[in-house]
């Protein structure tokens, strides 16, 4: 995994304040909180304040602004400046999430962990975003049935109601699972597939590869349970049963198995670490 780049780290760290706080503002975030919460959160710049408090903060401002006007281009963001009456000089930047699935996506893809790697002493920053994303009013907004059949019913692949409520409750608990949705949009088409998914596809037939992807996105979820153990959005009890079978012979040789329950949650997660100057 290569060193990541400053500009992914700035990136997912204003995504996440703006996902944190958005229900907190009713028109919006002023741009100045963001240069506000990063100057209170991260220890490593506290460190700094008290003897160069002016240069970080003309530091992190830039960096602040030039993240925000990435995201602006990117169409995940909206930035107004309204007028406050009776005020004077330039009017302060409003900042709004586009609540649509580009910009859902795009966010998703923003969180990966081959971009943002390990954060300072060895923290995994991704779990932290994503996690504060799936307790978020912004996500549950967008993350509906909607979109499961906004997304699902185009495809080659047969999908029915069933499986579209097993992807509903599978993507309300798991960003991966969400983000394997969305890439799921090149089986519109057969030219979208690359040369091994083409054979699967014509080799297999569409209801066994669709029987692949619904246990891809599974896999997704289990891995979301095993990284936060309480499931936000649901209460959930969970069975694991596993079979070990000798290779030649085919017969079992070991059994295990277990069940546990992890309880909803919802506090967001503030990180204190992030290296953003």
């Amino acid at each position: 995994m290569s060193k990541p780049r400053i500009k992914d780290i700035r990136r997912a760290y204003v995504l996440d304040i703006l996902i944190r706080f958005e229900s907190k503002y009713e028109n919006g975030i002023p741009q100045k909180m963001i240069t506000e919460r990063v100057l209170i959160e991260n220890e490593n710049i506290n460190d700094k304040i008290e003897t160069q408090k002016d240069e970080i903060k003309r530091k992190v401002n830039i960096a602040a602004s030039k993240t925000i006007n990435a995201l602006e281009r990117d169409g995940i963001i909206t930035v107004t400046s309204p007028r406050v009456p009776g005020t004077r000089g330039a009017n302060p930047n409003i900042i709004s999430l586009n609540k649509t699935p580009e910009a859902l996506f795009k966010i998703l893809l923003a969180y990966d962990e081959d971009l943002l790697g390990e954060g300072l002493a060895g923290s995994r920053p991704t779990l932290v975003y994503k996690y504060n994303m799936l307790i978020s009013d912004y996500y549950k907004e967008l993350v509906n049935m909607e979109l499961v059949k906004e997304l699902t019913s185009p495809s080659m692949l047969p999908f029915n109601e069933k499986d579209k409520k097993l992807i509903y409750h599978l993507i309300m608990s798991s960003p991966e699972a969400l983000k394997s949705l969305f890439l799921m949009e090149r089986f519109n088409e057969l030219g979208k597939l690359t040369d091994f998914e083409k054979y699967l596809v014509l080799e297999e037939g569409e209801e066994v590869f669709k029987k692949r992807f619904m246990a891809s996105i599974q896999i997704n979820f289990i891995r979301t349970v095993a990284e936060y153990y309480d499931i936000p959005n649901f209460n959930i009890e969970i069975n694991i049963n596993a079979k070990f079978k000798d290779k030649d012979t085919k017969k079992e040789v070991y059994e295990f198995s277990n069940n546990f329950e992890g309880e909803g949650v919802d506090s967001p997660i503030d990180i204190s670490d992030c290296n953003f100057i």
